[in-house]
Parts: structure tokens; sequence; C-alpha cells
């Protein structure tokens, strides 16, 4: 399965002066803590990311009356194969482009 191309060569590619109009969907959820907020963030990403229109590697937490401050959730290095790796952000050991298994904290 191949990786969507970056938006800029979507548009370097069809010709299109016009940058393609693209709409941000902003899914509010509520957490009691940071720690809750990202676990949660993370698992609606990955669970949703074979969705091509998923970005997971921007997902972001940011604390309610904090909006400008952004908590990145996934570390979505780029890999070799123009892969990202699907780990948490700042995590232990080497990028990976697997998610870690059902209750593996590990990673």
């Amino acid at each position: 399965m191949f990786d969507p191309l970056p938006r800029a060569a979507v548009e370097a590619f069809t010709g299109r002066d016009t940058p393609i109009p693209r709409y941000v969907i902003h899914l509010p959820a509520t957490s009691a803590d940071l720690a809750g907020a990202v676990e949660l963030a993370y698992g609606l990403a990955r669970s949703l990311d074979f969705l091509p229109e998923i970005d997971a590697g921007e997902t972001t937490v940011s604390e309610e009356d904090a909006e400008h401050v952004h908590h990145r959730v996934c570390c979505d290095r780029l890999l070799p194969g123009r892969r990202r790796c699907a780990l948490r952000a700042r995590h232990d050991g080497p990028c990976d482009t697997e998610p870690p298994g059902p209750g593996d904290q590990s990673r």
C-alpha cells in the first residue's frame, strides 16, 4: 500500500496554480488530565489511520483554555520508504512504522 503524497506534490503533479481547498475537522473530546487526553487522542488517531484522510502524525492535544499550546501525540518522523513513525511522541528506542500492539505500553 502506498502512502499518500504530500499536498505540495499533488498540486505540482496536477499542475494547479491555486491550492486545492482542504478543511480540518476539529473533534472535541475531553479528559481530566494531559496523560489521559494524549492516550485517548493516540488511540483515536491510530484506530482511524487506515483512512487516507486521517493524518495521525499531526494529532495534538491542548488544554481547553489554552488551545494555542499543542502537545504532540505521535512521533511522525519520516523513515526510509517515505513511511512515518507510528509510535508516540518522545518514545524510547528506535522509530517504527508499526504502532505497538494492544496493551503494549513500552513504546
